[in-house]
């Protein structure tokens, strides 16, 4: 069912062949209701440990082949709540229900609709730092520096999170704050 995505007539023909017990398609759609119901309470306890997170990560993705509904992911070390939804956009994020109050930090991947709850406390993933540094690297004139700046970024993630590794500059104490001023929402476009 739910986990695995078995229709309900492939679940009671499993529960049949498997433990020889007999159910209806409408028993494991009343248990299904029924577990669904129990999650309310849980879900919402979600919501609120992960707003009194200091740093969340926020994302959102297609489910499978279509763009019919969007799953948005909120984050933390500790935490992680899905939630599927008819858009990708802000009323998605909105529905969600964690960035709205939020006050801690979010990592997000420059999408525009984390802009209106994340502008002064954002951080941008290096991952999407260095894609867009590939970009610009294939621009004449600009492959020099920007592969310096990829490269510099490595680095500098590398000695900020690998305990006992020595940088080549002076601290990680400093490749920590150079990277969190350097990625810090943009001012202006962020696209």
């Amino acid at each position: 069912m739910a986990r695995q995505h078995l229709p309900y007539e492939r679940t009671a023909e499993a529960l049949r062949d498997l433990y020889g017990i007999e159910v209806s398609t409408g028993f494991l759609d009343r248990c299904y209701a029924e577990g669904a119901s129990n999650l309310d309470g849980f879900v919402d306890t979600v919501k609120e440990l992960l707003r009194a997170e200091p740093v969340v990560h926020v994302d959102e993705t297609p489910t499978g082949g279509t763009k019919s509904v969007w799953f948005h992911v909120v984050a933390s070390e500790r935490y992680t709540l899905l939630h599927a939804d008819v858009t990708r956009g802000l009323n998605g994020v909105v529905r969600t229900g964690v960035l709205p109050g939020y006050e801690g930090i979010a990592v997000h991947d420059r999408l525009a609709q984390y802009d209106s709850y994340t502008r002064r406390r954002a951080r941008l993933l290096r991952s999407h730092l260095q894609r867009a540094l590939a970009s610009v690297e294939t621009i004449v004139g600009q492959h020099v520096w920007s592969r310096q700046m990829s490269e510099l970024l490595t680095e500098m993630h590398n000695a900020a999170t690998t305990p006992g590794r020595r940088a080549s500059w002076p601290s990680a104490a400093a490749a920590r704050r150079f990277l969190e001023a350097t990625t810090r929402s943009c001012n202006g476009p962020c696209s």
